[in-house]
């Protein structure tokens, strides 16, 4: 039976295998290469004759075996399998090459082809496994390689940076608008006269307001005296006889 060592060994040289139990036996393969298709394909067999050359083929446990002596109908169903693992069975290709052209209108694939192309020692999926920070790395040197240095157009691909655009020419204001929005033509604003506050009915007056209307009350009251006392009323003829004389 074979072990973890065995499938790692396996997987680094097909990169992925499968397994499956048929008729209580059990059978690891792989997928079978195109070049390998065009071989079988090419020999004169029947169908049956192909089915087992396909498994013998892509088989890879149990180890020498000879599908064209096992119990029949092993060959048929492990041979379907392969097929369509391999993506041989009909219309699969198509179907294939449809969703990967779909998959190319995706930025990340495109930018794997760039880097691939400025610096063709990378293979695409070493590129695809790497971290952001090493692509955009990369990404960069492939845009100033393939731009300027080979003229290669990419901006139908990778956006390039906008270029800051100047600001248009002010036109010179004539001389109303310089008037208009002279400081002299702007109109002060007018302060509002604000109303006394009032605290539970009564109106609060300031210091100044209080200090002018006592001055004028005082004012009236000593008026109003003088009429109410006659021996004072000396004070308001003599007032009256000030003036200017020779």
């Amino acid at each position: 039976m074979y072990d973890q060592q065995l499938i790692d060994q396996w997987k680094e040289e097909h990169d992925v295998v499968y397994a499956i139990d048929i008729l209580d036996q059990n059978f690891v393969y792989r997928k079978l290469y195109r070049d390998e298709y065009s071989i079988i394909l090419g020999m004169d067999l029947d169908d049956t004759g192909v089915e087992n050359m396909i498994c013998d083929t892509a088989v890879l446990w149990p180890e020498n075996i000879s599908f064209s002596e096992i119990e029949e109908g092993i060959g048929f169903r492990l041979s379907q399998e392969i097929m369509k693992a391999s993506a041989l069975m009909q219309g699969q290709a198509d179907q294939m090459l449809q969703f990967f052209r779909e998959d190319m209108q995706i930025r990340d694939s495109q930018v794997d082809c760039i880097i691939k192309e400025a610096f063709p020692e990378f293979d695409i999926e070493e590129i695809a496994r790497w971290t952001i920070e090493k692509t955009m790395f990369y990404l960069s040197r492939a845009e100033y390689i393939l731009i300027a240095i080979r003229g290669v157009p990419l901006n139908n691909i990778v956006p390039q940076l906008e270029e800051p655009q100047e600001a248009p020419p002010q036109r010179p204001m004539s001389p109303q608008e310089r008037a208009e929005r002279s400081a002299l033509a702007q109109p002060e604003p007018t302060q509002e006269k604000k109303e006394p506050e009032k605290s539970n009915g009564r109106v609060e007056l300031s210091e100044e307001e209080l200090s002018k209307m006592l001055n004028t009350d005082l004012r009236k009251n000593t008026l109003n005296n003088f009429d109410n006392l006659p021996e004072m009323g000396w004070f308001r003829s003599g007032d009256a006889l000030k003036g200017e004389y020779d």
